[in-house]
């Protein structure tokens, strides 16, 4: 079963951007936080299956959540791991 990338969604009119998220900022912060070797071999083993969750994922936790005022990236982090333990 071959990789198949899927089109530039920002290109492409039938898929705007989705809503509560900046996916331009969300990269930024993703790329700043699990670092650019992650996030390309990430980017270069998307399929069609994951594109859409990956998108979403990337525009709503990276650009929404991640990317407001309030806390640095070193407090987000500490949340997440304590969320994760408390699972």
């Amino acid at each position: 079963m071959a990789n198949k990338k899927k089109p530039d969604k920002k290109s492409n009119p039938a898929h705007p951007p989705p809503v509560g998220g900046d996916g331009d900022k969300g990269m930024q912060t993703r790329r700043s936080v699990l670092g650019d070797a992650h996030v390309d071999k990430a980017e270069a083993n998307k399929t069609d299956f994951d594109a859409d969750f990956q998108e979403y994922i990337t525009n709503s936790a990276w650009g929404a959540v991640w990317s407001r005022p309030g806390l640095t990236k070193r407090e987000r982090s500490l949340i997440t791991i304590a969320l994760l333990a408390a699972l």
